[in-house]
């Protein structure tokens, strides 16, 4: 599961730091090599310590050649992270190329070839290892038609992308200046839009929009993966500031410490994790990762403080909110004051550096002209930030006086900050200059075709995309030129929305249309039924209900058609139903695939393929992480087992559906795939006849690392060479057999309705389940004796069935088939 912990060994060789102080014979599994040499880097910039530099280069050069070879030991440019953020305890990414770590390794080699220069070493080795990460990013990890970073990228097996990134990956990216300003704004949308966020309310707090952040969407719950930490929203709330989006910055982090200072247990308080973590409540007091991240965020994000002291410049860069009219901020090193009186700003700016620095004062446009700039009484010039995202930005040289006051007095109207709206794919988009003239339109999405740009007006085609996308126009009005985001959400032209918790025996859903369709067909189940239904649909909602008499148990088909065009094909899944439509089920006889036990997943050794090199991977049972490797949750079932031979050899889900298991050789009950070698990838089923629906009763293991993403599929084959994919995604519809999924609306949803679930110490089918045991260090929605899941899929009647087969696509991650039972 992790590097053995013994000197002379990969990881503890040359250039390794022990965190045990004058101790650095003494191994310790942490990778905080990064985090310290982050910080000097900082520091070099804060106090131009040349003699400090010089003796530590040895200790520089060391550490990078450290990092190189144990954590991109391919030399993909990509490194793997090792237990090197504050949320380790269960990251293990088997080797992977991830985005965090190598954000770090991506400053730290831009870093190490400016310093070179400085102390007359070569800087060329740092700049070749830095453009080598950049171009490796953006060619592998920069998800374009998404505009964020994926977490990381398997070096085995599918090589898969994990395209749902925690915060770290977008906050260390930018921190790390991986991205430029465009793919900055795009990867904060991600948390816009991708990440929970859970508002903040309490008695007597004014409702103002606070709200605080999930680190992650992931599923399920572990220590560290997925909860609401102080110190992961305050780096958030500075790469917010660093975007160049103030705004969202700061109410990020007013947010935090209203929660934090006032709403927690302890008053002024820097928690660890937030009352609103889901898991594990309120955790420590003045814990020091939120206190320097607060700090951080406060200086170098509120006030926008950010000396280079080697290059003799100190850059303000104020992400002050556009409300304020004064605020003021004192340290040891400098003073920043800023006063609004009509339209004149003034800034006051004291730098207390021992050494002479020429102040460069980089500030938002809100108004959309300048009148005068005065430095120190003096009239001064200024200059356009190039490629400025959100709002235009102005840079005023001030000199190198230690004390500068600049005035600037405004013109011209309000800019607003950005637009938004939702849109239809066959919808064409019309953007109309709200301030000064369209210069350029930049789709980094690729979501346009066909686009006519006049000065005040755009117009395009919408290409067949959906989702969270952003535009970016290219806006000159007067002397100011900037780039203006616009967020625009795409829907389908045609879809279907429904509560995921359905009435007993009728589904309840909406159609949602762009536009009016005359006498359309809606055919619900056809394979169960070939009645049509004539409907006029209008443009927005349209509300239907079908009663038990139409509907069947689990996934329920929608078919929307007009003039013979399927405009919408979809599922509502309702499992409360009692079958009526329901004539015959037949279950396929699988004991001549079977081949383990479904009890014993968690009893084999999964030794390869694994990575050989210094890496945090899963545990040889399966389960499990680096910090708690001996999980081994016990699995039990004899309800199973009895409930078979009461019912000979079947298990009932309702008075129409039942399961066949009938063991094979040494007890098997199941057909396992995997990645692992210890079962073959995929495995085909022959089938016959044909079948209106597919159950699947199925069982597995996932993990945190494994989710948002396909560890799975199964396919049904027909005669024709046609087929029928469904995928298995975590958590939408692949749950692991030790647990059950948390589930809530914020941090913990999910998207479509839980499935039933077969608990096999009691052979019993539940819906929801209220019965857990914790699983030290694992989980507390442990599973007592495990539980496999029950899956359905509409199938074409019309069509004679070839086979099925099962796949396992994800590393790390077992798949497994008990029984099939067709509905004809």
């Amino acid at each position: 599961a992790r590097q053995k912990e013994v000197m002379g060994t990969s990881m503890f060789s040359s250039g390794y730091i022990s965190r045990n102080p004058n101790a650095n014979d003494r191994p310790h599994h942490y990778n905080m090599n990064l985090v310290f040499f982050d910080q000097i880097y900082t520091h070099f910039k804060w106090t131009r310590d040349i003699d400090f530099l010089k003796s530590l280069w040895p200790t520089l050069e060391r550490n990078m050649k450290w990092e190189k070879r144990n954590y991109d030991a391919d030399g993909d440019g990509l490194y793997d992270a090792y237990a090197a953020i504050w949320a380790s305890d269960a990251l293990q990414y088997s080797g992977g190329g991830v985005t965090h770590t190598t954000a770090y390794n991506y400053r730290a080699n831009i870093e190490m070839a400016r310093l070179a220069k400085i102390i007359g070493k070569d800087p060329k080795p740092y700049e070749k290892e830095a453009e080598h990460i950049l171009h490796a990013v953006k060619r592998t990890l920069w998800l374009k038609n998404k505009g964020w970073y994926a977490e990381y990228i398997d070096k085995s097996g599918n090589k898969m992308l994990h395209e749902q990134p925690g915060l770290w990956s977008i906050y260390h990216a930018i921190d790390s200046k991986v991205p430029d300003n465009f793919e900055a704004y795009q990867a904060l949308r991600y948390i816009d839009t991708q990440i929970p966020h859970i508002p903040i309310k309490a008695k007597g707090l004014e409702d103002k929009g606070y709200y605080t952040l999930s680190t992650t969407n992931w599923h399920p719950y572990t220590w560290s993966v997925n909860n609401v930490a102080l110190a992961e929203l305050m780096n958030t709330s500075l790469a917010y500031w660093q975007g160049n989006r103030s705004e969202e910055a700061f109410k990020l982090w007013e947010s935090a410490l209203i929660e934090s200072m006032y709403l927690g247990a302890s008053p002024g308080n820097f928690q660890q994790l937030s009352f609103y973590d889901a898991m594990r409540g309120e955790l420590y007091r003045d814990f020091a990762d939120p206190v320097g991240m607060t700090g951080r965020a406060l200086i170098e994000g509120l006030f926008g403080i950010q000396p280079d002291a080697f290059n003799n410049t100190l850059l303000i860069q104020p992400g002050l909110p556009k409300s304020w009219d004064h605020a003021s901020l004192d340290i040891p090193d400098a003073l920043v004051s800023f006063q609004r009186n009509g339209d004149i700003d003034t800034y006051k700016v004291v730098s207390r550096f021992p050494f002479s620095m020429n102040l460069k004062l980089q500030l938002k446009a809100y108004r959309s002209g300048i009148k005068n700039i005065w430095v120190n009484g003096k009239k001064a010039s200024w200059s356009l930030v190039e490629h400025s995202v959100g709002f235009p930005q102005i840079s005023i040289d001030c000199g190198s006086s230690a004390e500068n006051n600049v005035q600037i007095e405004w013109v011209g109207k309000m800019i607003s900050k950005y637009e938004e709206f939702s849109l239809s794919v066959s919808d064409g988009l019309t953007l109309t200059a709200a301030e000064g003239d369209f210069l350029e339109v930049i789709d980094p999405q690729r979501i346009l075709d066909n686009i006519k740009l006049a000065s005040k007006k755009i117009q395009a085609r919408i290409k067949n995309s959906t989702g969270s996308k952003t535009l970016f126009v290219k806006v000159r009005n007067g002397d100011l030129i900037w780039y203006k985001p616009y967020h625009i959400t795409l829907n389908p032209d045609i879809y279907v929305v429904y509560n995921k918790d359905q009435a007993a025996d009728q589904i309840n859903f909406d159609i949602i249309s762009n536009t009016s369709i005359s006498n359309a067909e809606l055919s619900i189940n056809p394979g169960f039924q070939h009645s049509i239904k004539k409907v006029n649909l209008v443009n927005g909602k349209n509300t239907f209900s079908f009663s038990r008499a139409d509907v069947i148990p689990g996934s329920n088909q929608i078919v929307v058609k007009s003039n013979n065009k399927t405009l919408l094909d979809t599922t509502v899944i309702n499992w409360n139903i009692k079958p009526v439509k329901i004539k015959e089920a037949i279950t396929v006889d699988l004991s001549g695939f079977y081949n383990n036990q479904i009890t014993r997943i968690f009893e084999n050794k999964y030794l390869t393929p694994r990575p050989a090199v210094t890496t945090l991977q899963l545990p040889v049972q399966g389960i499990g992480n680096w910090c708690y490797p001996l999980i081994k949750p016990v699995l039990e079932d004899d309800g199973l087992k009895n409930k078979l031979a009461e019912n000979g050899g079947k298990i009932p889900f309702n008075e129409k559906i039942a399961f066949a298991i009938r063991e094979g050789k040494a007890g098997r009950n199941v057909v396992f795939t995997s990645q692992w070698d210890n079962f073959p990838t995929k495995v085909n089923i022959p089938l016959t006849g044909t079948a209106s629906h597919i159950y699947l009763l199925m069982g597995g293991s996932t993990n945190p690392m494994q989710s948002r993403i396909v560890n799975g599929v199964v396919s049904v084959e027909y005669t024709d060479g046609t087929k029928k994919v469904m995928e298995l995604r975590n958590p939408d519809n692949w749950w692991p057999i030790e647990q059950d999924y948390y589930i809530d609306d914020y941090a913990f949803a999910i998207e479509t309705p839980r499935p039933p679930r077969l608990y096999l110490k009691t052979g019993e089918f539940k819906l929801n389940n209220s019965s857990f045991y914790a699983i030290k260090g694992f989980s507390n929605y442990g599973v007592n004796g495990g539980a496999i899941t029950l899956l359905d899929m509409p199938s074409d009647k019309e069509k004679k069935l070839k086979s099925i087969t099962l796949e396992t696509k994800a590393n790390d991650v077992v798949i497994g088939l008990i029984a099939i039972t067709l509905v004809r």
